[in-house]
């Protein structure tokens, strides 16, 4: 059926297709946001190169994926009462008596992180009248607890001097071509700012709780496509203590206590100890920052990336007053990749971080605010609150709307809107993996255009309307825009210029296809890009494991339905771009 579908589409589209370089030269932005983090052949994912590119980095002179030790005198750090929480210490005895014996058995060889956690849980420990499941106890670990022990277990890797291996970048590797384009859009993006034939960047790692594992791939990798990168050793911990007018001494007691990171001068000396330079010599931070052309900023966690920025939940670091200036100066630009691009929003109360939460969940339970919430999981390390979770304010580099990540993929449109919902904005944008935003804001409007291999979804409500029961949406406007898409924003009003290469669907020829279960993986997407397939003004599908959700779309005769192809990488893609249909989602 799919196949069918696909099949029907290309028939379709051969006579307008359009042969186009998927990124065209830019035009001066200020802002790029992605919906997911850039992926390139390095030595620590090897998963991210071709087979052939993988027998290129030597382990003699190369820093591997992560590697594992049971010393005894690491569980013993790890095992210490002061590291666990009252609550915690039950827990505690039984796993340090379980990591004792497990480190007689196996020794102290150097395991990666799945061969130690697959002996881990494979292993029963008897002592006495009682048994320790290493299964059971792993899964008991939160996720605090988790990341503390293994930093405790972590070995460093050196070469036979004892000096700290590097992370190393095959550039050649072409496996993620999209990933290579971005990077040069973001290269070219700084350039512009000050008209340097080498842009100078600078790498914010501070979305990361290990704000030291990135830095020497992501360096390498924008200095072969042709930048002057530096990393800035900023982070929740540094920024905190700067704040605090604490002792630099006490930065490693700070990394522990606002990271939850621990030793990590026994891994990466080197940046640790240039962090120690920053701390003593914060005037470097500004140095660094006024000769940069670029920001970009890595890491998982959005709201670690706005504690790092906005200390205490209310002072703004030096970091982002410097940023904020000279962007407004347009002598800077920024690049957020993939999850920390949700901290971008505006910085106010009102304006929402999404850190967590499924499409049916938030339907059967809502959203609820961090501060509202008690995260700290007493039971499984997988541990995820039942409602949709949002922090209030994000460092303020976007205040159009809220931001989502990996959207269309992960079936995320239920949890944006209910956010969206629920903290009275009318607008919120999802950004898909492997696709870009960038952002103007000038005289004529705020200006957004697509760029990459798939699109971004814009959902519009009416806040004027009271909200409907049981999170339903009611006449929700969504539109999808995809690479080459430009919109201008003007009073809430929005107008698109779409490329030449897309032309208005005029020729329909598919019946509407069945998708089971809307919330899960694509199949929302999937199932509204039928939009340019069939004919049919209203089709219906539903949601949830049991049914339990009914969901319509609909087009008005004020909607846009535009398609166009592009050729890349010897084939072409197929693109349906859409503009203010109806949505509906109520309970049945």
């Amino acid at each position: 059926m799919r196949r069918e579908l696909c099949f029907n589409l290309t028939i379709g589209l051969v006579g307008a297709l359009f042969i186009s370089p998927l990124y065209a030269k830019e035009a001066s932005f200020e802002l790029m946001m992605t919906g997911s983090e850039l992926k390139f052949c390095r030595s620590t994912q090897l998963n991210q190169c071709n087979p052939e590119s993988v027998t290129r980095f030597s382990k003699d002179i190369t820093r591997q994926s992560k590697l594992y030790k049971l010393s005894m005198a690491q569980i013993n750090k790890a095992m210490s009462a002061d590291y666990w929480h009252s609550s915690r210490q039950v827990l505690r005895f039984e796993l340090n008596i379980f990591l004792t014996e497990f480190a007689k058995k196996v020794g102290t060889s150097a395991m990666s992180y799945e061969q130690l956690i697959n002996r881990w849980k494979s292993l029963t420990i008897g002592q006495g009248n009682n048994t320790y499941s290493g299964h059971t106890l792993f899964l008991r670990l939160n996720n605090d607890e988790h990341d503390m022990v293994f930093d405790f277990l972590e070995d460093a890797q050196s070469d036979g001097f004892g000096r700290g291996l590097k992370e190393h970048v095959n550039f050649d590797d072409t496996k993620f071509p999209n990933s290579r384009a971005q990077a040069k859009i973001i290269i070219e993006q700084s350039r512009l700012k000050n008209n340097r034939t080498t842009p100078n960047i600078i790498l914010i790692t501070a979305g990361s709780r290990d704000s030291f594992a990135e830095v020497d791939a992501y360096s390498a990798f924008f200095n072969s496509l042709g930048a002057n990168t530096d990393w800035l050793p900023i982070d929740r911990a540094l920024n905190t203590l700067l704040v605090d007018k604490a002792k630099c001494e006490k930065l490693d007691r700070y990394r522990e206590k606002f990271l939850n990171s621990f030793q990590r001068e026994n891994i990466y000396r080197d940046k640790t100890d240039l962090q120690q330079q920053y701390c003593t010599q914060p005037q470097k931070i500004t140095q660094l920052i006024e000769q940069a052309d670029g920001v970009v900023f890595i890491g998982d966690s959005p709201m670690l990336l706005r504690d790092s920025l906005i200390i205490h939940g209310r002072i703004i670091s030096e970091t982002l007053r410097l940023i904020k200036q000279r962007v407004k100066k347009n002598q800077l630009f920024v690049a957020a990749l993939g999850s920390v691009s949700r901290a971008m929003v505006g910085d106010s109360n009102q304006q929402p971080v999404i850190i967590a939460g499924r499409g049916e969940n938030v339907m059967a339970y809502g959203t609820d605010k961090f501060s509202s919430t008690n995260l700290y999981c007493q039971g499984a390390f997988v541990c995820q609150p039942k409602a949709t979770i949002f922090s209030e304010g994000g460092i303020g580099l976007f205040d159009f709307s809220i931001i989502d990540t990996r959207f269309s993929k992960r079936g995320r449109f239920a949890r944006l809107a209910n956010v969206a919902m629920d903290s009275g904005h009318q607008f919120g944008l999802g950004i898909d993996q492997d696709t870009a935003v960038l952002v103007a804001q000038g005289e004529s409007g705020l200006k957004l255009k697509v760029s990459g291999l798939a699109g971004v979804t814009l959902l519009q409500q009416d806040i004027t309307v009271p909200k409907a029961k049981h999170h339903e949406l009611n006449n929700l406007k969504i539109s999808y825009f995809t690479t080459g898409d430009i919109l201008t924003i003007i009073d809430q009003k929005i107008a698109v210029e779409y490329p030449n290469w897309k032309t208005k669907v005029t020729t329909f020829l598919n019946q509407p296809q069945d998708y089971k279960n809307l919330f899960f993986s694509d199949n929302f997407y999937r199932f509204a890009q039928q939009a340019c397939l069939i004919d049919d003004k209203r089709w219906i599908g539903f949601a949830g494991r049991k049914k339990g959700y009914k969901l319509s779309l609909e087009k008005p005769r004020n909607a846009h339905l535009m398609m166009g192809g592009l050729k890349i990488d010897g084939g072409f893609k197929l693109y349906c771009s859409f503009h203010a249909l109806n949505l509906d989602l109520t309970r049945r």
